[in-house]
């Protein structure tokens, strides 16, 4: 073989792996990307379990560890848990509630048909935690009712949008999505610390530009990765939650 066909050989080989490479990465951006858009995390046909029997005079934490599927936390007179994941655990210790949804992903579907799995916990409004903590690898969080002492949110992918009362501290990190976080404090009880990313953010609609606000006792921490980030904490939502 002569050098000319030698060269030929490894420009082949090497045009080859590169195309190997690209195709490779192309490969894991469109898994990323279905994991974002919920392509493959189709819920349950026809599945729905519903938990009413919960002692709610007891109850003083909640434990919330999800892998794919949707949280929200809404208003109700009764406490009770909703899910269409037959992969989602729940159970009752003592005074906590431990939810945790199993890594088990259903087939993956296309088109408008397809809709995320989800956790649906009705909370009554004047109930208090003392501590509550949400674990969410990818997956929409959404809470519009909640007081708690101590709050600990921690997403992977997905958007939080986020209306709560903290008695003591709070913290909000966010790898991808934005957070949208209602603050229902006095402002002035509150000190909110931020750690950026990329993403601009914004304090009661005007741009914040200062890491730090407010010197008051309740601490609540914000770290933000990739994505826009609006804090509200507007002194006419004062210990309301409407």
């Amino acid at each position: 073989m002569n050098k000319i066909s030698i060269k030929r050989t490894f420009a082949y080989i090497l045009a080859v792996l590169l195309i190997v490479g690209i195709l490779s990465i192309i490969s894991g951006l469109i898994f990323f990307f279905m994991e974002i858009l919920g392509v493959n995390t189709k819920k349950e046909d026809n599945f729905k379990t519903e938990i009413t029997n919960l002692r709610k005079e007891n109850i003083k934490k909640l434990n919330i560890d999800l892998k794919y599927a949707d949280l929200s936390i809404l208003k109700s007179k009764d406490l009770k848990i909703e899910s269409d994941n037959k992969n989602i655990n729940i159970k009752e210790e003592n005074d906590e509630v431990k939810i945790e949804e199993k890594g088990v992903k259903s087939k993956i579907s296309f088109g408008a048909n397809n809709k995320r799995s989800k956790l649906k916990i009705y909370i009554p409004e004047n109930m208090n935690f003392q501590n509550v903590k949400i674990n969410s690898e990818v997956g929409k969080i959404d809470i519009e009712n909640l007081i708690t002492d101590n709050l600990k949110i921690e997403a992977g992918i997905g958007n939080i949008f986020l209306k709560a009362k903290v008695e003591k501290m709070a913290k909000i990190e966010a790898g991808i999505g934005k957070i949208n976080y209602d603050i229902l404090n006095d402002p002035n009880d509150v000190n909110i610390k931020i750690e950026r990313g990329l993403g601009q953010v914004y304090f009661n609609d005007s741009k914040l530009e200062e890491d730090e606000i407010g010197n008051g006792k309740v601490k609540i921490g914000i770290e933000a990765g990739i994505g826009k980030v609006e804090i509200f904490n507007k002194e006419k939502r004062v210990n309301t939650l409407n």
